[in-house]
């Protein structure tokens, strides 16, 4: 009998998260977005010419990030811990909206992972890596100078670390900067999504964003 109450009232709880979620209003406003750790720039930064491969080996290009609204992760797939948690994060994020049956709101985003780590990680493996997250997941490889320009347009400075238990050159870790960076329909850069992340939180902004039509006031940073 206890166990069917606990039962009942775990129930309740999550219909009760499901009814609040789907009454929350689209729009999302520039305190909001301050609020989950969202930086808007002063200006939208004009993306260059890109020439990269996705995770299908087909071209990636500028026009690759046009249409949607594109939550970008720069990382590696040999990345032990960050990487593959902001991956799952985003993949729940996207789980939520579609449990909530918002079909719409994920026809206008775009979830990106680019990886920083030409060397090891050819397109095959970029896919198996994105793989287990959606089917909306756009993977990214390519040429390392290519990759490095990107980056540094993004803001996202990485850096190869030497390995502490082998020497062997295939075998080390790269530092790098965990912000999650979101492009416009457009295809130009936006501002960026500061960590922590949580899944509720990348969700509306993901909600907020794709309603939107992206006229919002840059938010001073705090730091």
């Amino acid at each position: 009998m206890k166990t069917r109450l606990i039962f009942i009232g775990s129930m309740i709880v999550i219909v009760a998260s499901l009814f609040v979620w789907s009454t929350q209003t689209t729009s999302i406003s520039n305190e909001e977005l301050r609020t989950l750790g969202v930086l808007v720039l002063p200006e939208r930064k004009t993306t260059p010419e890109l020439s990269l491969i996705s995770h299908e080996g087909l071209p990636f290009t500028k026009d690759s990030l046009k249409e949607k609204w594109s939550f970008v992760f720069f990382g590696y797939t040999h990345c032990p811990d960050i990487c593959p948690i902001t991956i799952a994060q985003i993949g729940q994020a996207e789980l939520r909206l579609a449990t909530n049956a918002e079909f719409d709101i994920l026809a206008k985003i775009r979830p990106v992972f680019i990886s920083i780590d030409s060397k090891r990680d050819g397109h095959e493996k970029v896919a198996k890596f994105i793989g287990n997250t959606s089917d909306r997941f756009v993977g990214v490889t390519g040429n390392a100078q290519e990759i490095k320009a990107l980056a540094d347009f993004a803001g996202i400075g990485f850096k190869r670390m030497g390995s502490q238990t082998t020497s062997s050159e295939d075998e080390y870790l790269i530092e790098h900067r965990d912000y999650i960076a979101i492009f416009d329909p457009e295809g130009d850069l936006f501002g960026y999504i500061k960590p922590p992340f949580e899944t509720d939180h990348l969700a509306r902004i993901f909600r907020g964003l794709a309603e939107s039509n992206g006229d919002f006031v840059p938010v001073p940073s705090s730091g």
